[in-house]
């Protein structure tokens, strides 16, 4: 018979695994409302592009199940661009992002998500922000001058030369 330190020990760790994998499951459900929040993606629109059931998302979102590695992976991914997207458009405008098809990819980010091109997703996306130097949105720049354009133009070096 183990000893009354052994079980209080046993129960100690598997009180400490089960903590641990709750937080990881809090992580999930985390990162859904930030797709949420910042993206306007859907738990529809994950599963869509994550290859799995809306039912299964939701399960992610109650804490009920976790992903696989391989799908956990493209969710982190998919968190990723939605919060770069972030500094570009507004929550409304990234999700369209996904779901429009784009001329210099041929097709839609989400599409690309879901056959696992994840990578080629994130190269395009460096190029859309080395197309846009600055940001507008959220920027001081946008809140500080009411003529922005102009204000743009008339000092276009001074600028660039700035860190957002």
């Amino acid at each position: 018979m183990p000893s009354v330190q052994s079980r209080w020990h046993s129960r100690l760790v598997h009180n400490e695994r089960a903590k641990s994998e709750n937080n990881d499951i809090l992580a999930v459900a985390t990162k859904l409302e930030v797709l949420e929040e910042k993206g306007t993606i859907k738990a529809a629109d994950v599963a869509q592009m994550l290859d799995v059931r809306p039912e299964t998302v939701s399960r992610w979102r109650q804490g009920k199940a976790y992903p696989h590695s391989r799908t956990e992976n493209q969710l982190l991914e998919l968190e990723y661009l939605v919060d770069q997207l972030s500094d570009l458009y507004t929550p409304n405008e990234a999700r369209q992002w996904f779901f429009s098809r784009q001329r210099l990819l041929g097709e839609k980010p989400a599409e690309l998500i879901k056959q696992g091109k994840i990578d080629e997703l994130l190269a395009h996306f460096g190029a859309v922000k080395r197309d846009r130097p600055f940001v507008i949105r959220n920027s001081f720049l946008a809140l500080h001058e009411p003529n922005l354009l102009d204000y743009l133009t008339a000092r276009p070096r001074e600028i660039l030369d700035t860190e957002v």
